[in-house]
């Protein structure tokens, strides 16, 4: 008789054991969730905030002229500094990976939040020509209230033509 008492004993122990092995795994899963809700929340702030203080300038489209190659830029003005002058500098590389050249071009005026397009003609060149750029040198980054000290990061480039930017 004590033997089978031992043993109900032992099965009730195991049933509760189960049940508040059940309750802590469905509060450990509760607080797992909660924290993944809360890490994807911090990081889609943090990235709309990157983002939001930007200059975002993309190269939108290029058009084969009879003159040449038109590139059209979208310049899109996130950071917060009304810019009075940003010129920038880029080299183009062939599809053979040679330097062709250089090019630089002038983004400015650009209002803080706004976007824009600028548009500029590359003569006697044909779009096939470009295959991607590199950012050589800020040549002029100026707000209305002066210089923009570490100008390189608030830029942002993207490219939605087959020409890509070089890092």
């Amino acid at each position: 008789m004590k033997q089978s008492a031992y043993r109900v004993g032992q099965a009730r122990q195991a049933v509760v054991d189960l049940h508040q092995l059940r309750t802590w795994l469905n509060f450990t899963a509760v607080i797992v969730a909660a924290l993944l809700v809360v890490l994807t929340v911090f990081a889609s702030v943090a990235s709309a905030r990157a983002d939001a203080g930007a200059v975002k300038i993309e190269l939108n489209k290029l058009e084969q002229t009879d003159k040449g190659c038109r590139f059209y830029w979208l310049v899109n003005n996130q950071s917060g500094l009304d810019l009075k002058a940003l010129d920038l500098t880029f080299y183009w590389f062939q599809s053979d990976g040679v330097i062709g050249g250089d090019l630089k071009f002038a983004f400015a005026p650009a209002a803080s939040k706004s976007l824009k397009v600028k548009k500029y003609m590359l003569a006697n060149k044909t779009c096939t020509d470009f295959a991607s750029l590199l950012l050589n040198e800020i040549n002029q980054c100026t707000a209305a209230e002066g210089p923009v000290t570490e100008c390189a990061n608030h830029l942002s480039y993207a490219s939605r033509t087959t020409v890509e930017f070089l890092k």
